[in-house]
């Protein structure tokens, strides 16, 4: 059900309730009224705490996804949600955790057995007809379930997605412009995407990459269209928002920009070549009005960078090590 902005939630009575908005409590709250038979959230009374206490004791670190074990089973079983999933990987900073690794505690604690690794979605079953890519990506999937681009295929689009929830997570527009005016050049097809709201962000970016109007399908789809697009895409570049986590989903090439957070908290898997997070290892509020000092420390040159240790197929080396 829509909560955003938070207020009531339209339902009745149902069966099950789930606090997929945060820890609360006024997202609590606001399913309790509902009068749900079952609720499940963090911080309840007995129940699911926000902070799992291996992280409350001596600094210890839950695991990301994708890192590696140290001998413990990374899927989370119910009754083992505190244990099962520890291992090295990212290093997030005191006191967190990697939001897949929360969220798979929180159905834990509820009995429900999943797993933090399995991060993938099915391709959506049509693509729009946009800028000439009208094929069905699901026609040419391996077998490994996710690749979306045959042999002898056209590259799909590269997609370029400059906007965020709040100006903290805004790289600059002008810098997404000299990317995809660079990438334009290299012979990438550059699409940019975003909400109706972002769609003068968009054109404006496209403007100044010296690309047409046409590119620009900000507020021009729908979500389902969106993943669609995605799931065909060459390569993926945004900041650290939705659309990043629906190329991990999708398995597609990505370059993902973190400014006030670390990618330790809300990256892609960090062992996985296909996606390559840069930070400048400086935390600061992700609500803030203006771009975090973190994003404003990424330069064109670092993402172009990584786009080419993309197509070298390099491993991605942790975070820190691109911090400067």
């Amino acid at each position: 059900m829509p909560t955003d902005p938070l207020g009531p939630v339209a339902v009745a009575a149902p069966t099950l309730a789930v606090n997929l908005h945060g820890r609360g409590p006024e997202s609590t709250e606001a399913l309790r009224r509902t009068r749900p038979a079952a609720l499940w959230a963090f911080d309840l009374p007995g129940e699911c705490p926000w902070e799992p206490p291996n992280l409350a004791q001596a600094g210890s670190t839950t695991a990301d996804p994708g890192s590696v074990a140290t001998g413990h089973s990374r899927t989370f079983s119910a009754g083992t949600a505190t244990s099962a999933g520890t291992a090295t990987g990212y290093v997030p900073g005191p006191g967190s955790e990697h939001e897949v690794s929360r969220w798979c505690r929180l159905l834990a604690a509820h009995g429900v057995t999943c797993d933090p690794t399995e991060l993938g979605l099915p391709v959506p079953p049509g693509l729009p007809p946009v800028c000439g890519w009208a094929r069905d990506p699901t026609a040419d999937r391996g077998a490994g379930g996710g690749e979306t681009q045959g042999r002898g295929s056209e590259p799909g689009p590269t997609v370029v997605h400059p906007g965020g929830a709040a100006p903290a997570r805004r790289w600059p527009e002008l810098r997404w412009a000299a990317v995809a005016r660079q990438l334009a050049h290299d012979g990438h097809q550059i699409v940019l995407t975003g909400s109706s709201a972002e769609h003068g962000l968009a054109l404006r970016v496209a403007t100044a990459a010296g690309l047409p109007p046409s590119t620009v399908l900000a507020g021009r789809l729908d979500l389902v269209a969106l993943c669609a697009l995605v799931a065909r895409a060459r390569l993926v570049l945004s900041a650290d928002t939705g659309v990043a986590h629906l190329a991990t989903a999708y398995r597609r090439p990505s370059v993902v920009l973190f400014g006030p957070v670390s990618p330790a908290e809300w990256g892609p898997p960090p062992d996985q070549p296909k996606h390559r997070a840069l930070w400048a290892g400086q935390h600061s509020d992700p609500r803030g009005g203006f771009p975090a000092p973190g994003l404003l420390a990424l330069t064109v040159d670092q993402v172009l960078r990584e786009v080419t240790l993309l197509k070298q197929g390099a491993c991605p080396a942790r975070w820190k090590a691109r911090a400067s």
